[in-house]
């Protein structure tokens, strides 16, 4: 299945066609040079358009505002030529987020090959004259994403980019656009002293022999975690991510022969490989199989990429979903029975088989995305950093509530916690990213049970780090001796439980015997783990006898939650200012496709009618959905350009703290980046579902 988080397109505008009239959401400039200047809040927490290389490359403008070379027409007039070599080829990144259409319908004229990104409201940035595209038409991307090559394809005479902001439809190709001044984000490394700002595009100083030098201040990805399966565009060679380095995988039959899959293969650019770093060719043939021992016991036997044998059983709890992660589909009890001479062949490892390194898997009931490295399952921080690492069209192995931590054990990391997160500083950064042992980025991976008192945890004992005052290992201000927490930054000292051990490394934070990683509320020691949803019975379980008229029970869930016929109801009571006011958007998924776009969809903008919003389920095309709300403002009263601008909404709702069980769970995990509610659509109408989350 498809892997879809909470997400925004960051820009919400009008259809105004006058760009100095902020009616349609974006902030002009109308006093820029050569015309109004747009700022536009793209890709995601910028206040401007970055430039399509990566972070520190730069480039010279060859033309740029009313060119008199190609800049003379509404589609081209405050567009950007910026050079590059007609030798090579130089990597693109995408400048902003949004979805993309790619648009390969001439290399001889106009725009050439070129990537329109959709950033809302009648909007899009344009990155023209590209040899080749990597990214899918009509595929979401995020800034900073590998997007194509450079080149000359279209009306051009030497090997440039174009890139732009225009006003009309990104599925047309980009001479029907109009042509729009926007802000980049750049240096010009022909002033003294060279520093990145917002400049509008009007003002760079541009011509083929003078032109000022510019350089990009975009973060890329640079880095995948071990277990990945990856290679560049240019070049057949698949590489497995391992130790922090790529290893050549030598051929197809020593490919086949571990297993592996090209459909998991990830693309990366030229410079991560570099970062990566070159490990041991893997040349030797191996074997994964599956299968029972004559006691009954499941096991996996693998002939390793290093000429190990080692086999390891299955977790009783799991046994299929981890069989699956390895390659393997379907009823268990069909593979062979292994003799004890064949098991004798293999070498035992402790514990139980987990997740195989390289996995990506959530589990049914949570959002939480984990790519399985080292043994552990590492959380995605949000979606943006998913695209970055180029898992848009990767599928996720999609598991039972409570699995993960049934077959990681506390090898289950927390964004929320701070642990073992998979952020975009982890995956920007060149041979850097997220080492495990620690926790965090530099940590090292440790043995298994015995604490040195070196400062490293080295199992699941209690860390008691290095006795010299003076060291402070995680850099919180807090001397390791009398830390409770020596490796991971925690200067607030949060011990929920009182066990010595700080709630940032603590594998049950709030102490009710439950680890962190099911625990429907990590700091509340009175909820345990998240509760089956029980079967549809075909009554409405928000209100027992349902009268069709949006009745409401006594409990508080259903106080701000309820059906009314075909409508799913959510109360605008108990927002405080200005969100009651506000219209909403339904976001969230369902059956197995997309239902619920990521992008503020006018389809799915819920007014304030009658103090409540309300969906209409009738129009739906699944059975089953999990949904929540966010407020088409913030909380200061501005227009919301990304998901980050109203994730707390729920947070702020009565709802939250009316002392329903369901609030509890729900309002207590990270806000709205659980969906609140899950419901069905059958014959009989919409019937609430309890937490989604």
């Amino acid at each position: 299945m498809r892997f879809y988080l909470l997400a925004m397109v960051s820009l919400a505008v009008g259809c105004s066609r006058d760009p100095c009239d902020p009616g349609h959401g974006i902030v002009v400039n109308c006093t820029g040079v050569g015309g109004p200047s747009v700022v536009s809040d793209v890709g995601g927490g910028g206040t401007a358009i970055q430039l399509p290389f990566s972070e520190g490359e730069s480039a010279r403008c060859t033309q740029g505002t009313g060119g008199s070379y190609s800049h003379t027409g509404g589609s081209t007039q405050f567009g950007v030529d910026l050079d590059t070599p007609n030798d090579s080829d130089m990597e693109l990144y995408a400048p902003v987020g949004g979805m993309a259409y790619v648009h390969t319908e001439s290399a001889t004229s106009g725009f050439g090959y070129h990537v329109a990104i959709d950033i809302g409201g009648g909007f899009y940035v344009v990155v023209a004259h590209l040899s080749e595209v990597f990214v899918e038409n009509e595929s979401e991307v995020t800034a900073g994403q590998l997007l194509g090559y450079e080149g000359c394809t279209g009306a051009c005479s030497g090997d440039h980019v174009h890139i732009g902001l225009m006003e009309g439809d990104p599925s047309e190709t980009a001479q029907f656009g109009e042509s729009v001044d926007v802000l980049f984000r750049t240096a010009d490394m022909n002033a003294e002293s060279p520093a990145f700002e917002d400049v509008a595009g009007s003002a760079l100083v541009c011509d083929l022999s003078s032109g000022h030098v510019y350089a990009s201040d975009l973060p890329v990805g640079r880095w995948h975690p071990d277990g990945t399966l990856v290679k560049v565009p240019n070049d057949p060679k698949v590489y497995l991510v391992e130790s922090g380095n790529a290893r050549h995988i030598d051929d197809e039959s020593v490919f086949w022969s571990y297993d592996w899959n090209f459909d998991d293969v990830v693309r990366v650019s030229d410079e991560e490989l570099a970062c990566l770093g070159t490990g041991e060719e893997i040349a030797r043939e191996g074997s994964v199989d599956l299968g029972y021992g004559e006691d009954g016991h499941a096991w996996l036997l693998v002939k390793d990429t290093d000429g190990s044998a080692w086999k390891q059983r299955l977790p009783s709890g799991a046994a299929d979903e981890v069989a699956e992660s390895w390659g393997f589909s379907g009823d268990l009890g069909m593979d062979p029975i292994f003799s004890e001479a064949t098991l004798d062949a293999y070498r035992t490892r402790s514990g139980t088989a987990p997740f195989r390194d390289g996995t990506i898997l959530k589990e049914s009931g949570r959002s939480d995305v984990y790519v399985v490295s080292d043994g552990v399952a590492l959380p995605v921080k949000d979606w943006d950093t998913y695209l970055l690492m180029g898992y848009g069209e990767r599928d996720i192995l999609t598991v039972g509530d409570g699995l993960v931590a049934e077959a990681m054990g506390d090898n289950v990391g927390s964004c929320m916690a701070g642990i073992w997160c998979l952020d975009a500083e982890a995956v920007t950064s060149c041979g850097g990213g997220l080492e495990i042992g620690s926790g965090e980025m530099g940590g090292e991976e440790v043995g298994d049970d015995t604490d040195t008192g070196d400062g490293e945890n080295t199992g699941d004992e209690e860390d008691t780090a290095s006795p010299e005052e003076e060291s402070d290992v995680d850099g919180d201000g807090i001397p390791d001796a009398v830390d409770n927490c020596p490796l991971h930054d925690n200067a607030d000292q949060s011990d929920i439980d009182s066990d010595g051990t700080g709630d940032s490394c603590d594998a049950d934070a709030d102490g009710d015997e439950v680890p962190n990683g099911i625990d429907c509320d990590l700091f509340d020691a009175s909820v345990g783990e998240c509760a089956e949803e029980a079967t549809d019975t075909g009554t409405d379980p928000v209100d027992e006898e349902d009268t069709g008229g949006g009745a409401k029970s006594d409990d508080a869930w259903s106080d701000y939650v309820w059906i009314d016929g075909d409508n799913l109801c959510f109360s605008a009571d108990g927002f405080s200012f200005p969100y009651n006011a506000a219209d909403a958007y339904m976001v969230g998924y369902g059956g197995s496709s997309l239902a619920l776009d990521f992008t503020f969809k006018s389809d799915f903008r819920l007014v304030n009618s009658g103090d409540a919003y309300c969906l209409d389920t009738s129009v739906l095309d699944f059975d089953d959905y999990e949904v929540t709300l966010v407020s088409s403002l913030t909380s200061t009263g501005d227009t919301a350009s990304s998901y980050a601008d109203t994730g707390d909404w729920w947070d702020n709702y009565d709802f939250c703290v009316s002392g329903s069980e369901t609030a509890a769970q729900f309002c207590a995990y990270q806000g709205g980046w659980n969906y609140l509610v899950g419901f069905s659509v059958a014959t009989s109408g919409a019937h609430a579902n309890g937490d989604g989350a």
